[in-house]
């Protein structure tokens, strides 16, 4: 039976083995891939909250602004 030969198992084998380690490859290069996307998400969350508070602040300021320009109106008046 050609599928039971010496020749054609050791060629399986090896074939398997190559497998495995291209498999093993791909699990690492996928683990790093997901930690840098991780790493970046992590990233981009606190950009976020720092454009948000940046956008509060100003608003705050501009409030501000208003009210004391207001003040000095009525001082001219």
């Amino acid at each position: 039976d050609v599928m039971s030969t010496p020749q054609l198992l050791k060629r399986l084998r090896k074939e398997l083995a190559y497998e495995g380690d291209v498999r093993d490859e791909l699990e690492k290069e996928l683990a790093n891939q997901i930690s840098i996307i991780s790493e970046r998400e992590g990233l981009i969350s606190q950009l976020q909250h720092r454009v948000e508070r940046m956008v509060r602040e100003q608003g705050e300021l501009e409030t501000d602004h208003k009210v004391a320009l207001l003040e000095l109106q009525e001082k001219n008046e």
